[in-house]
């Protein structure tokens, strides 16, 4: 039987499945971005979004959190440790599937930030850490590098610091916090995983419910557990001392040094006068330094190689790197083609990456000048070979830029004492 409606029922029926159709369409949506959020917040290993909290900004999931204060320095080793974020916004092609460490950095003002991460890889081991920071603790604004990041207008708030692992790596790291902030108290540098948490004394109760709060300077967010011992006011740390390593007659004698040559591959060179740099990789000094007379327990703040250049072949500058050595070589012993007698490097000029140096140059400086001292700035480098000196293999300089020019500098045999190269180090070690 056909049913005839009247146009006021037509009305109806029209608005009903008006209603019905929106209705799908914004469950749809909902569905959507519940999605989204929970796909977002599991590439970062955190939970998969929850009730009431906005797609666009999922929460991180991190462990026991350390604060970190302006020109601390912080030793760790996440052998052992959690992983909890597998991907990062900012580089989301690495696979940072090891355990993680987090740090707490409160900053006041927008200033500069330089976040330096030095290795401490065991014998035969190969560690690869990385080190991220997320500004305000805001996964969407991340930075990421393997060994040194800068970030030139840090805004004030509560910044998250992640030492993560490369692939599943673990292992131990000196963690450097560089920032113009005077913190209230300089920090003494601390070991991560903080030691055990020793009780802060409280306020004796009052006839107020509420408990009185023990106060601290600088309120910081927790994300895990915050030690109570770290949020009063950590001891002042002494004023930093310099030690300076330079060969002299009847004093320091612990650096030995040559270079290596390509157009003599098989002549050494630790007696000469002169360490040769030639561009483009054609001869690179090789020096190691013997860290004595400092401290076990020192905090390096800053250390400088530093060479007197002696002359140059024609005016034009060179780009000169520093890398750190992986292998040990003998100096009487060392050639273009061998780090010593019959055991050849991995490929020549000690250019096998990673079984003779690393890939990834400590630091860079452009050579230019003659009678002046030229320096490298090598402070993560003596801070992990003083966390562990079996990795103490020294450096080379290599300059690689195609512009052909020769170099000499002093060397730890050179004439006149004062021009031999020299190793200045600014330490400072915690009160007893």
């Amino acid at each position: 039987m056909c049913l005839r409606l009247s146009a006021r029922r037509r009305r109806v029926v029209l608005y009903l499945a008006t209603v019905f159709l929106l209705s799908l369409t914004s469950l749809s949506a909902l569905y959507a971005t519940q999605s989204h959020a929970a796909s977002s917040s599991a590439a970062l290993g955190g939970p998969a979004g929850g009730a009431g909290r906005p797609a666009s900004t999922p929460a991180l999931d991190v462990g026991p959190v350390t604060p970190a204060f302006c020109q601390g320095v912080y030793r760790g080793d996440t052998t052992g440790g959690e992983n909890r974020i597998d991907t990062y916004p900012c580089r989301p092609d690495w696979p940072e599937t090891g355990p993680e460490h987090f740090y707490q950095l409160q900053t006041s003002a927008t200033m500069p930030l330089t976040l330096t991460l030095s290795q401490a890889p065991l014998p035969g081991q190969s560690l690869d850490l990385d080190v991220f920071l997320f500004v305000n603790s805001d996964f969407g604004q991340c930075y990421g590098a393997d060994s040194s990041l800068s970030i030139p207008s840090l805004p004030p708030g509560n910044h998250l610091i992640v030492v993560d692992g490369y692939g599943g790596s673990a292992g131990a790291y000196t963690l450097q916090v560089t920032c113009d902030q005077q913190p209230f108290a300089t920090p003494t540098p601390t070991d991560t995983p903080p030691p055990t948490p020793t009780p802060t004394a409280t306020v004796s109760p009052t006839r107020t419910p509420t408990p009185t709060i023990t106060p601290t300077h600088v309120p910081l967010v927790s994300y895990g557990y915050l030690p109570s011992q770290l949020r009063g006011y950590p001891k002042p740390t002494p004023q930093p001392v310099t030690l300076v390593l330079q060969p002299t007659d009847g004093g320091y004698s612990g650096l030995v040094d040559s270079y290596l040559n390509a157009w003599e591959i098989s002549t050494n060179y630790a007696n000469v006068d002169r360490l040769m740099l030639r561009q483009p990789d054609v001869m690179s000094p090789i020096l190691r330094f013997e860290l004595a007379g400092l401290p076990g327990n020192a905090h390096v703040v800053e250390a400088t190689l530093n060479l007197w250049a002696l002359t140059q072949s024609n005016d034009n500058p060179a780009v000169v790197d520093l890398y750190q050595l992986n292998r040990d070589w003998t100096p009487s012993q060392v050639t273009w083609q061998q780090a010593a007698q019959g055991k050849p490097w991995g490929q020549p000029g000690a250019n096998a990456v990673p079984s003779d140096r690393y890939g990834s140059p400590i630091s860079q400086r452009v050579v230019g000048d003659v009678s002046a001292w030229q320096s490298w700035d090598v402070t993560s480098l003596v801070r992990s070979w003083l966390f562990d000196s079996t990795t103490n293999h020294g450096l080379l300089l290599k300059a690689q830029a195609e512009a052909k020019v020769q170099y000499a500098f002093a060397s730890a045999e050179y004439n006149n004492p004062a021009s031999r190269p020299k190793l200045t180090i600014r330490y400072w070690t915690p009160a007893p």
